[in-house]
C-alpha cells in the first residue's frame, strides 16, 4: 500500500505546482471579485477546463512513463482519478479559505 501511495504522489509531483498555482488564483478571484453566484461557476468551469489540458499534456508528454505504474499494478483509471481528485480538493479548498477570509 505505501508503494501505491508513493507512485500517486510521484505521478502528482509532475503537476502539483500548476494545478496548485491555478487553485490559487482561481481563489485570489474568488475573494478579489467577491464571493457570489456569477463568480462560482465561471471558476468552476475554468478550473474544469484546466484540468482536462493538463491531462492532455501529461498524457501526451509522458505517454511512455504509464509503463512504469502499469507494471506496478497502478491503472490509468486510478492514476488520474486519484491526482485530479486532490487537485479538485485543493481547489475547493482554496475557495473555502478565499470565503473565510472575506
Amino acid at each position: 500500500m505505501a508503494k501505491i501511495i508513493r507512485s500517486l504522489c510521484t505521478f502528482y509531483h509532475n503537476f502539483f505546482l500548476v494545478g496548485f498555482i491555478l487553485s490559487f488564483c482561481c481563489g485570489y478571484a474568488y475573494q478579489f471579485y467577491g464571493c457570489n453566484y456569477k463568480t462560482l461557476p465561471f471558476l468552476f468551469w475554468f478550473k474544469v477546463i484546466t484540468m482536462a489540458i493538463i491531462w492532455y499534456a501529461v498524457t501526451t508528454n509522458k505517454r511512455k512513463e504509464f509503463f512504469y505504474y502499469q507494471n506496478l499494478g497502478i491503472s490509468k483509471t486510478l492514476l488520474w482519478m486519484v491526482t485530479l481528485g486532490i487537485d479538485f480538493i485543493l481547489f475547493v479548498s482554496m475557495l473555502i479559505l478565499a470565503f473565510k477570509m472575506q
